[in-house]
């Protein structure tokens, strides 16, 4: 790979660890928006959660279909952008504790941005891994990158447990 793959590396597994902490801690928080944290009926939260994704996954599409056209013109600014909305998003998701009776608004919210974070996120990637590349050998960075980020996403998941 080429020499600044390390310091990338870095910045991006500090930044993959903290957002899977944040992401367990925000899911926390809505299930207990949600009544499951109190002794609620089971029922009624799953199918509150249902909606939530359901609804989330629909925005996320109706939003992509107008910016998927751009990621190539300004990678590392729509990186950027995508890493903002997933901490919006995460933001959204710790707040429905204080709202609960918004949760389903709320929830939906932060899931389309979550999905257009992912989205961004995943496709702005595909840009920085090729400039990584010393020869033809991009799958091979791809797959490296993916297992760097589930590590280090269990990591920052299992940093919440301790």
């Amino acid at each position: 790979v080429a020499p600044n793959y390390l310091p990338y590396v870095g910045w991006r597994s500090l930044c993959m660890a903290s957002g899977a902490a944040n992401g367990v801690l925000a899911s926390s928080f809505l299930l207990y928006a949600v009544g499951l944290g109190q002794g609620a009926i089971p029922v009624a939260g799953a199918v509150n959660w249902v909606l939530k994704d359901g609804l989330g996954q629909a925005g996320t599409l109706l939003m992509a279909r107008f910016m998927a056209q751009t990621f190539d013109d300004n990678a590392r600014g729509w990186y950027i952008r995508g890493t903002l909305l997933m901490n919006i998003a995460i933001g959204i998701e710790i707040a429905t504790c204080f709202a609960p009776e918004y949760f389903l608004f709320m929830g939906a919210a932060a899931n389309s941005l979550k999905g257009l974070a992912w989205l961004t996120l995943g496709a702005t990637c595909s840009a920085f891994n090729m400039a990584f590349q010393k020869k033809s050998n991009i799958a091979d960075i791809y797959a490296r990158s993916t297992t760097q980020s589930i590590t280090v996403s269990l990591l920052g998941t299992g940093a919440v447990a301790l």
